[in-house]
């Protein structure tokens, strides 16, 4: 009986601990976690009353880390659909309409040829 050949991981996959198939139906969509359903992850902790938290790909700082980072990345790419300029943005929106239209009529005054014949005189 032959022994059947040892397989080794490559360091590609080995650096891969969590391994995505294709086809993969997501546990919740990413605009319903942006939403507020996922905002408040953790992982539990011994305060919680597990008797034991096991982390077999990564120990918890390694799983925290990705976990921000895989949130983060959805937050830079994700549509927000929901979100509404506050009063203090539309306050200082108007005063800043307000100023450019000012702007714009002292710059047409300047260029007017016949103000710049009068200011010569």
């Amino acid at each position: 009986d032959e022994e059947p050949p040892k397989v080794e991981l490559t360091e590609e996959e080995r650096a891969n601990v969590f391994k995505k198939k294709e086809g993969d139906i997501p546990d919740i969509s990413v605009p319903a976690m942006m939403a507020g359903a996922g905002n408040g992850w953790t992982f539990p902790g011994q305060d919680e009353g597990f008797d034991a938290i096991e982390y077999p790909w990564q120990d918890a700082e390694g799983c925290e880390y990705a976990m921000r980072q895989w949130k983060n990345e959805r937050k830079l790419t994700t549509k927000v659909d929901y979100i509404a300029p506050s009063d203090w943005f539309k306050e200082k929106w108007k005063s800043w309409q307000g100023d450019l239209q000012r702007w714009h009529v002292k710059h047409m005054e300047f260029k007017d040829p016949i103000k710049r014949q009068a200011r010569k005189e």
